[in-house]
């Protein structure tokens, strides 16, 4: 897939073994809304937060306006089995970070099959392969111990911390040397 132009949306679906990928559409709102608004995804992606759809709706027209600009925004993840949202994956402007921010979340009765890291290394493939982007990170509560693990296992490394809702906020990076060494960044088949 060539990079995409500016001010073109971008051919970004992704496919991995049990899971597609596609760029959020406006008719990804009532599903997103309904995940972002679960209590257990909320948590830490939302500081426990209780969005509106209104807020949903910004958030969506956003992501899907960055991949006009630059080329990444909001995935949406389904399984191959069946259809329907199970969670989004998304490469964005995360302040006060200055690289593009790996962001995800999934239908808590899916955590722990490891569908959230499939995702993820997909989403990392594109950022480093088709965007060539020279960093992608991440942003994490400290508290989030499985998030923190997700972080650890896609290779990113701690930089440093900020103040969060739930405390510390543990941000990592991925430098695109350090991903094009590693093991996730060869296509499964």
């Amino acid at each position: 897939m060539a990079p995409p132009r500016r001010g073109s949306a971008p051919d970004a679906r992704l496919r991995t073994p049990r899971l597609r990928l596609r760029p959020a559409e406006r008719a990804d709102l009532g599903s997103l809304h309904a995940l972002w608004t679960t209590p257990a995804v909320r948590r830490y992606l939302l500081d426990g937060e209780v969005v509106s759809r209104r807020w949903s709706a910004a958030t969506l027209d956003a992501c899907r306006a960055g991949f006009v600009a630059r080329g990444a925004g909001m995935w949406v993840v389904e399984r191959h089995s069946d259809p329907g949202v199970i969670g989004f994956c998304a490469l964005r402007p995360e302040p006060p970070c200055p690289d593009i921010a790996l962001m995800y979340g999934l239908a808590s009765g899916l955590w722990g099959r490891g569908l959230t890291f499939e995702a993820a290394v997909a989403v990392l493939r594109y950022g480093f392969v088709e965007l060539r982007l020279p960093r992608i990170a991440g942003g994490v509560d400290a508290v989030n111990v499985a998030s923190v693990g997700l972080l650890e296992k896609l290779g990113m490394r701690f930089t440093g911390a900020t103040d969060g809702a739930f405390g510390e906020l543990r941000w990592y990076v991925l430098d695109a040397a350090r991903w094009r060494r590693s093991a996730l960044s060869r296509p499964r088949r």
